[in-house]
């Protein structure tokens, strides 16, 4: 249920009904009451005090009708830091001062003209939380052509190169089918490379619910899969198949198939969530959020999961400074932040935007993540100079990751095998060594003159067990500053610890180091 409070002088709501939607009205002058008496009034069924039921969305309408006391509410709510999105009619004002007050904090423009038509899309776009998944290389079935060859590269992508003539030959289809979900709408986004001889098309298919019927078959160009697709017309309980079919001459690679729940234009995962796009499609996600937009900017990098989304949302939200969330969907969880050149390139590209909106300098910056996640934030560190990174659960000669597949961790995380795959294109000793030197290379040659590091660490990890000992090594050499924390155990034994520390550090750099006073409980 999407919980939203409407502010206006009448409710615009009242003859509306929705079951995907809860309304409560509230005047302007209610709203300022309640922000003035500890928030009182301001939750669903009169059960104050427990944040899960505060409203999903606030909704500003007719908010030129009292400017004074609209922008002294805008500025009580935004102060509040709650998980609150604010929603204000687009039509209904001109005060350039409050409108940029809105855009700044990233509220969301509606259209109330017909209310009919946003309660449509409120149910489908405006949804709580987030929902992403794929169609994997491993759930594949290929129909290999006489003439044509075929090569798979564990579950990062499949090979093909041949001929298939002027007529689209199907080359690739899922053998597992997407359900689709009332309200669900969806949105696919394909992985693959092509070389210029060669065409591809996406065929997507509606199937009935009993699987006895083809309802509607389209094939998407590669014109149409330059962005992701959304499908808005499909009955709960259908089925969707994809396969691929290619024409031409030359070699295309398949990777991922990723299906997520759509917001269309409001974001990805989140509302206000955004893509990062490699030349090969790969993606990287970011999630801004001002807070209460005084430093520092915290950038926090998502450990593996193979559900995609963000992750750390509410740790980073409640400690109220501005935060940056990134997310690797790639693979079965994750590859590690590293790709094509392009991607590293436009990841640090969007902090140091974010970093200039704020108004803020590099010093003003902390990077960290948990597990896959420190990899991101030290690898970055090299190119931003920040003034701490705190992670715990170090992972950085991804190299040495895979290769303890097979000796200290076997068939605990194959997926390490795809990632240097994916990184490296091949798997072999050398490659094990270019991957590890890759970081190291870069990492070696960052300047550290003004950060500290924050480090907790397994003490019998098994997935890279010289990772702290080498970073420990690089800052003794350089006289930087270093704060750790050893726990016993293997890498998954203790996340509890790792992560109660890892908070414990934030909450300590800003206290002590950006004055945030109360943050150390």
């Amino acid at each position: 249920m999407i919980k939203i409070i409407n502010v206006d002088e009448e409710n615009i709501f009242e003859n509306s009904s929705n079951d995907q939607i809860s309304f409560q009205f509230m005047s302007w002058k209610q709203l300022d009451t309640a922000l003035n008496n500890n928030n009182k009034n301001l939750s669903f069924s009169g059960e104050e005090e427990k944040e899960s039921m505060f409203p999903d969305y606030i909704l500003l309408s007719q908010i030129n009708q009292n400017d004074v006391l609209t922008e002294n509410i805008v500025n009580k709510l935004l102060k509040k830091h709650w998980p609150i999105q604010l929603l204000y009619d687009i039509s209904v004002t001109k005060n350039q001062e409050l409108l940029s007050i809105l855009n700044e904090n990233r509220a969301i423009k509606v259209d109330l003209s017909d209310i009919n038509y946003f309660l449509e899309e409120a149910q489908k776009y405006l949804f709580n939380g987030q929902e992403g998944s794929k169609l994997s290389v491993g759930n594949t079935l290929m129909r290999r052509h006489q003439e044509n060859q075929l090569n798979i590269l564990g579950h990062v992508n499949t090979v093909f190169e041949g001929i298939w003539g002027q007529q689209f030959k199907q080359i690739y289809t899922w053998r597992y089918n997407y359900i689709f979900q009332e309200n669900k709408v969806i949105e696919l986004w394909l992985e693959y490379e092509s070389e210029q001889e060669v065409e591809i098309i996406l065929n997507i298919t509606r199937i009935s619910s009993d699987g006895q019927n083809i309802i509607q078959t389209t094939s998407l160009s590669e014109t149409d899969l330059q962005n992701p697709y959304v499908i808005t017309s499909f009955n709960p309980g259908e089925y969707l198949s994809a396969s691929v079919s290619a024409r031409g001459k030359g070699q295309v690679k398949l990777g991922q198939l990723h299906i997520r729940r759509s917001r269309k234009a409001l974001g990805t995962f989140f509302v206000g969530g955004k893509r990062i796009v490699s030349e090969n499609r790969q993606e990287l996600m970011t999630y801004f959020h001002p807070g209460d937009r005084k430093p520092p900017l915290n950038v926090y990098f998502s450990g593996y999961r193979s559900a995609e989304g963000f992750e750390g949302n509410f740790m980073m939200r409640d400690l109220s400074a501005p935060y940056l969330l990134v997310t690797d969907p790639r693979l079965e969880g994750g590859s590690f932040y590293m790709g094509k050149r392009d991607i590293g390139e436009n990841l640090i590209q969007t902090i140091k935007s974010t970093l200039k909106e704020l108004d803020f300098t590099e010093s003003q910056l902390v990077l960290s993540g948990l597990s896959m996640g420190t990899f991101g934030a030290l690898y970055y560190a090299a190119d931003l100079q920040p003034h701490a990174v705190i992670i715990g659960k170090p992972l950085v000669n991804i190299g040495d990751v895979a290769y303890h597949e097979h000796t200290i961790r076997p068939n605990m995380f194959p997926t390490a095998l795809d990632m240097l795959l994916n990184i490296a294109g091949e798997s072999n000793v050398i490659k094990k060594e270019n991957v590890n030197n890759r970081f190291w290379n870069k990492f070696t040659h960052g300047n550290y003159q003004n950060t500290k590091f924050c480090i907790a660490f397994m003490r019998n990890d098994d997935y890279d067990p010289m990772a702290f000992k080498n970073i420990q090594k690089f800052c003794d050499q350089k006289g930087i500053p270093l704060l750790s924390k050893g726990f016993v155990g293997r890498h998954n034994d203790n996340s509890y610890a790792i992560n109660s520390w890892f908070i414990k550090q934030y909450k300590n750099i800003l206290q002590y180091d950006f004055g945030r006073a109360g943050t150390v409980e």
